[in-house]
């Protein structure tokens, strides 16, 4: 009976030891970690929760620090996150597809925009170009993979157009502005700020818009499903700190607008024209979005822009997002 108490206190004791060492090492692990999350300079919720340090305060109660790392496009930030440089990232559809197509392990986690009017094809102030059906023969500038491919080929298909009657010159938006104002190419498929910046500085024109189109360019919130899976904890308080950038803006509406100003150097009127132009939440991405990227997915699929069927809702998981908002409710 004695031997029977002395090693049930010994199970304890090494039971307890072992506990503590276990919480001992994951607040080690936390305190060492460095989350590395993607950027691009643009009106979203992920750059102002970065501007106004939502998420910074969210990973410091942890220990976790943050490492930014700017980009300009959402396929670039694809490449980052396939090479397990970056842990999150903020774009748009195309560039979601054309990496499910390439097989990039990545999770969907919200939807931060629907972007109807955040996506066009831009023309110069002097063009000839009146009508979508007179893009025949035209160049048109694009970022490579970008959320603006999946416009000119919906553009085309509705102008009764093919891929092969147009040039695509593949430019970064860096390259492309300078190409547009010097119309070495005849149009411009692009997103915000680039929209209202070049309308205002050169008069650029508006040929069509998803909106005209009544084709939404969503846009997403995104993790490597390594990170997810070693860190879920830290993917709900990204998207807890993105939820705090909504509401900071909604509320603050004119220092939302100083802070891009600032940010981006650009004039308080085109921001403001931006936020006219862009739809900002933090949600579960629905059926009625994954619908649309099944149907984006199908029409690049069927014009050559991917070559594999894919099924987009693989890549959707709602589970943190979810976990947030239920958290929310309950705290309120």
């Amino acid at each position: 009976m004695k031997k029977t108490k002395w090693s049930i206190l010994l199970l304890s004791c090494i039971l307890a030891i072992t506990l503590t060492g276990c919480a001992k090492q994951a607040s080690e692990s936390a305190q060492d970690l460095t989350v590395n999350i993607g950027f691009i300079k643009t009106m979203s919720p992920a750059y102002l929760a970065k501007e106004k340090g939502f998420i910074e305060q969210q990973f410091a109660a942890k220990g976790a620090k943050i490492n930014w790392v700017e980009f300009q496009t959402g396929p670039e930030e694809f490449e980052a996150l396939s090479a397990n440089h970056i842990d999150f990232l903020a774009c748009g559809n195309t560039p979601v597809i054309v990496a499910q197509s390439a097989g990039i392990d990545f999770k969907v986690v919200s939807l931060y925009s629907t972007g109807l009017k955040n996506n066009v094809l831009l023309v110069p102030k002097d063009s000839p170009i009146k009508t979508i059906q007179e893009l025949k023969d035209k160049k048109i500038a694009v970022a490579k993979g970008s959320t603006s491919y999946n416009l000119i080929y919906r553009t085309l298909d509705q102008a009764g157009l093919q891929p092969s009657d147009v040039k695509l010159i593949q430019l970064a938006p860096s390259e492309a502005k300078p190409a547009f104002e010097n119309n070495t190419v005849d149009v411009w498929g692009i997103w915000e700020p680039f929209i209202s910046t070049e309308q205002a500085n050169v008069g650029a024109r508006i040929l069509v818009s998803g909106d005209d189109l009544k084709m939404p360019s969503p846009n997403f919130n995104i993790t490597s499903t390594k990170f997810a899976k070693e860190h879920p904890e830290f993917v709900e308080l990204y998207l807890k700190a993105l939820d705090e950038a909504v509401s900071w803006q909604s509320n603050n509406a004119n220092e939302a607008i100083e802070l891009y100003s600032k940010v981006l150097k650009l004039d308080k009127s085109i921001v403001a024209n931006i936020a006219n132009n862009t739809d900002f939440r933090n949600d579960p991405v629905s059926d009625e979005y994954i619908k649309e990227q099944q149907k984006t997915a199908d029409t690049l699929q069927q014009l050559g822009g991917v070559k594999n069927k894919l099924d987009a809702a693989k890549v959707i998981d709602n589970t943190f997002i979810n976990n947030v908002k239920k958290d929310t409710k309950t705290n309120k």
